[in-house]
């Protein structure tokens, strides 16, 4: 092949859907083409599919075939932390000039600006209209006050998934039972020696990673000293490939490299789950939209009795101003939740 036709390849990595984007001399692969470049991992974690993995060449290989052995440029853009383990899958491949270009996927600004925009739903307060009263000093209450219920099941998404360290990142595996039950899994795993077992059931920790959604070093090994720790650093170095992270109970896990890696694009892909999901909550009030107007109808037609009565029929009076003046505003904010979750759930080729 003519070097000044050097076969370009741009490989673009987003981690939170998670998902890659191919383009080869400046074209874009289809990504519903069964045969395209990297099909198959398309929507697997980066680094599950860098390195060999059962029937899977790994991503050197893929490359070298697509080349045919002729030098080839490749170009990835994503985060740092991703490139340095494109750049550990690719040593040795003399064929292969590897380049980084910066660039991850902007969820963070309209995503907290959907968020500010929910809790003014939720804290905002409403008016009844009492000009027909000519009346001053109306009775306001706001989203959390009509709709408790609703309220309650929005705040705790939006709070639940605000995290992005603690429990709800790693899963711990402390029986063999628990670990046969994580191998279908997608997100870090912490895995006891009590659920290994002997040295030799070591490589039941590859049944993790099968499933090309977990890489090897989503998965942290936990002993019980720091001697077998060693142990067994020492016994998953005797075979190739990429290897799980070990540490020891009072060691702490590598949490810095998970954190920064795997628990922060995991924990933007809950919130816009979980944004989308809440504005989900606050649209489904709609639906008591003609019951409301039957409630406020009957208390109007009959004669108030007493402050309760009072109070719900202005309860309900407000409920259905707050389906009515903030109907715009939560659409909108419910098409661009939907964006953003579509952007995790489309269609890979971005």
């Amino acid at each position: 092949m003519d070097n000044n036709k050097k076969l370009s390849v741009e490989l673009r990595y987003d981690p939170v859907r998670p998902a890659s984007y191919v383009s080869i001399n400046g074209k874009d692969v289809d990504g519903g083409d069964i045969y395209g470049f990297l099909y198959p991992v398309r929507g697997c974690a980066l680094q599950a599919w860098l390195w060999e993995s059962g029937s899977w060449p790994g991503l050197r290989r893929e490359l070298e075939e697509l080349g045919r052995d002729e030098p080839l440029e490749l170009v990835f853009m994503g985060r740092e932390c991703d490139f340095k383990d494109v750049g550990a899958a690719l040593v040795g491949a003399e064929n292969i000039a590897l380049s980084f270009k910066p660039w991850e996927w902007d969820y963070q600004r309209p995503l907290s600006e959907v968020t500010v925009q929910l809790r003014d739903l939720l804290d905002g307060k409403i008016e009844l209209d009492m000009s027909f009263y000519r009346m001053n000093g109306a009775p306001s209450r706001s989203f959390a006050d009509l709709f408790p219920e609703s309220a309650q099941r929005a705040r705790a998404l939006l709070e639940t998934a605000s995290a992005t360290s603690g429990d709800g990142w790693i899963a711990e595996v402390r029986t063999p039972a628990e670990l046969r039950a994580a191998r279908g899994g997608d997100g870090c795993v912490k895995v006891y020696e009590s659920a290994i077992g002997s040295l030799e059931n070591l490589s039941s920790l590859r049944a993790l990673t099968g499933s090309m959604q977990r890489s090897a070093d989503m998965v942290v090994c936990v002993t019980k000293t720091p001697e077998k720790q060693r142990e067994f650093e020492a016994y998953a170095a005797q075979f190739p490939g990429p290897r799980p992270l070990f540490t020891w109970e009072n060691g702490g896990p590598p949490a810095e490299q998970l954190l920064k890696k795997y628990a922060e694009p995991l924990g933007l892909r809950r919130r816009v789950e979980a944004a989308r999901g809440a504005c989900q909550e606050l649209t489904a009030v709609r639906s008591q939209k003609k019951e409301l107007e039957r409630q406020i109808e009957g208390l109007t037609d009959s004669v108030i009795h007493n402050s309760r009565e009072a109070g719900e029929l202005n309860r309900c009076r407000m409920a259905l101003r707050w389906i009515v003046q903030r109907g715009g505003k939560l659409d909108k904010l419910t098409d661009t939740a939907s964006q953003l979750s579509a952007s995790l759930k489309g269609d890979k080729n971005g």
